[in-house]
């Protein structure tokens, strides 16, 4: 069989009973060399590409296929070829070959029907300033060519020799663009995949990379953006967005799923002064350089510190939590990994298992300072010893700001055992989820040995078991302060004495004490009794230990719970003088 030669098959070859088997080794499906219908033309010089360009015709499709390695650079002027959209339809399909040089696309002032499709070309350059596909910004009498319509990029890579100091170099660049898509697209030591602005209809991004780029994807004021399948590993912004326009009298949107990006600002919203709204789905995994993961400002990213828009000027959703910025403010230094400090409030900001961990070091915390979670916690195979302190003249705070630290772990033994251990000032707005610890004595799963108020602090589903006395869910060793709006569900506490569900021994102070609005429920509380009965146990206070004090248990409930001992112990043991008020 030859190719423009008549072809006579003879015999009973084609009316034969036959199994033909057709198969298709991988190799042959990349790149894909389909062809669509219509015209088409076969490439094989620089001034070829321009030709068939120029050439295809009004109302049908030209699909150009390019048959070797081309240098535009070489021969065209800033080694571009243009492509003049005049309603035609055109494919170029490099199949797979290298091209030193870029194509800009030139639209007439009008949103037309014409369609542009790029794919399977391996863009190259040395030079440090070039878009390699790109809307031509060129200017006719009072009018902007710039209306590029209807434009596919599509299994192409852009690579620049070297990343330099000061990159120039962009893969895809359109502005005042219609109906724009790029997928499966890779970048390699640019200064951004893409960059887009002013584009008032959808633009659609999947399956893109990053590699040793200074920048990800840069998308202005566009309306509407989507983008599914992101891998980004940039030094400044992932992807980076602009509030200041409403395009077209819509806010401007972000819709981002299954991407992971690394960057000093994995995503940044700038100048958001008219109005922005970014939505993060499943599978999106952000790993910051600096503290926040999202960045919404009025200001330019670069400008510190940032300030924030007003809060009917954004929105933004997620389905995992990320430290954002107006949400948590913003931090003056990095601690660790994980642990950033706020000077004017003397703030740690806690924002994952390890940063947890390095707050938990001697001598980090200070007198006077607030320790704040800023994420929910998994220590799930962390070595984690509890927060200590003790600065009686000035004390310090614990705030979980509605965060849950779980599957803690820790079966040391040790005495003073808590998420909080020694610790003078309040402790709140936290919950323990799935915690399990084997301690020996003062000890609690929220706060061992403390002085303070605790307050909205839940504990659930968790165990401890403790050799000594003075055992909690909530609080171990209780020496001043009100416990309230606390709640333990599904949990198990054991000890030898003042053993409680929510309090094991209110110790130490007099003054005016409680147990006020908390609940436990499908709880058992253990109290062996190995210390006598005066070391009683209960469900809500396992003993009290003080003399002439005034203490108070109001609002408590309790249901579905096992116990051994009253719902409040029997309270006497080196105690005299005492208020008990019960309600």
């Amino acid at each position: 069989v030859q190719r423009n030669y008549r072809t006579n098959i003879y015999g009973q070859l084609l009316t034969s009973d036959v199994d033909i088997n057709i198969e298709i080794k991988p190799a042959y499906e990349t790149p894909d060399n389909n062809v669509e219908s219509g015209l088409f033309s076969q490439v094989a010089d620089v001034v070829g590409l321009q030709e068939a360009i120029d050439a295809a015709p009004v109302g049908e499709l030209t699909t150009i296929i390019i048959t070797e390695d081309l240098d535009l650079s070489a021969t065209r002027a800033l080694g571009y070829i243009t492509r003049v959209e005049n309603g035609s339809n055109i494919v170029i399909d490099g199949q797979g070959h290298t091209v030193k040089g870029g194509i800009r696309i030139v639209g007439q002032s009008e949103h037309t029907s014409e369609t542009t499709v790029i794919r399977n070309i391996n863009f190259y350059t040395e030079q440090n300033e070039i878009d390699f596909i790109a809307s031509a910004d060129f200017k006719f009498g009072n009018n902007y060519w710039r209306y590029a319509n209807n434009v596919t990029v599509e299994n192409c890579t852009f690579t620049a020799a070297a990343l330099s100091a000061d990159p120039k170099v962009v893969g895809v660049r359109f502005n005042q663009a219609y109906n724009v898509t790029v997928k499966n697209c890779e970048g390699t030591n640019l200064h951004s995949l893409c960059q887009f602005q002013s584009n008032d209809t959808a633009i659609v991004l999947e399956d893109l990379k990053t590699v040793n780029c200074k920048n990800g994807i840069s998308l202005g004021t566009t309306k509407k953006v989507t983008i599914n399948g992101l891998d980004i590993n940039a030094q400044e912004y992932g992807i980076r967005v602009d509030g200041d326009s409403l395009q077209s009298g819509t806010r401007c949107s972000l819709s981002v799923a299954n991407a992971t990006i690394t960057a000093k600002q994995p995503i940044v919203a700038r100048k958001v002064t008219a109005a922005y709204d970014l939505t993060l789905g499943e599978n999106v995994v952000l790993n910051a350089s600096e503290l926040h993961q999202v960045v919404f400002t009025t200001t330019s990213d670069d400008v510190r510190p940032y300030v924030a828009p007003a809060a009917d000027k954004y929105t933004y959703s997620s389905a995992a939590d990320f430290v954002v910025f107006p949400v948590v403010g913003n931090a003056d230094s990095k601690v660790a990994d994980g642990l950033y400090y706020v000077n004017a409030t003397k703030t740690f900001w806690v924002a994952n298992a390890e940063g947890l961990i390095a707050a938990s070091a001697a001598g980090t915390i200070k007198a006077g300072n607030t320790v704040a979670l800023i994420a929910d916690i998994d220590l799930a195979g962390k070595e984690f010893n509890g927060l200590r302190t003790f600065f009686p003249e000035e004390g310090t705070t614990f705030d979980g700001q509605g965060h849950t630290v779980s599957n803690w772990t820790n079966e040391s033994g040790a005495s003073d055992m808590g998420f909080i251990r020694e610790w003078v000032g309040p402790v709140k707005n936290v919950t323990i989820k799935n915690a399990t610890l084997k301690t020996g004595g003062r000890s609690a799963i929220v706060a061992a040995k403390i002085y303070g108020n605790i307050e909205n602090c839940h504990v659930v589903d968790c165990n401890i078991v403790d050799t000594y006395w003075a055992c909690g869910l909530i609080a171990g060793l209780y020496n001043a302060g009100k416990i309230q709006n606390c709640t333990v569900t599904g949990s198990y506490v054991e000890s030898n004495g003042g053993t409680g569900g929510i309090v094991g021994v209110i110790n130490e102070e007099a003054g005016n004490r409680g147990v006020n609005n908390c609940s436990v429920s499908n709880t058992t509380v253990n109290n062996k009794g190995s210390y006598g009965e005066a070391y009683s146990g209960g469900l809500i206070c396992g003993m009290i230990n003080v003399s002439n004090a005034t203490i108070e248990f109001k609002g408590n409930t309790y249901e579905n719970n096992t116990k051994s001992g009253k719902y409040v112990g029997d309270l006497y043991y080196n105690a005299d003088g005492n208020t008990v008020v019960v309600e």
